[in-house]
């Protein structure tokens, strides 16, 4: 399941004229509304986010 999602966002990404991939979160065992607030991944996004934002 993991890798059909990962390959839809980035066929999502082809669409996107000028759009690149540059990192990659996964929240790995996370079935239920709230699991990824437990989890590294939230502080991963919020990083990989602020380092394109400035």
């Amino acid at each position: 399941m993991r890798e059909f999602v990962l390959v839809s966002l980035r066929g999502i990404t082809c669409c996107v004229p000028d759009a690149r991939e540059i990192g990659v979160v996964l929240g790995v065992g996370t079935m239920d509304v709230g699991d990824v607030r437990e989890t590294p991944a939230m502080q991963q996004a919020y990083d990989l986010g602020a380092s394109i934002c400035g």
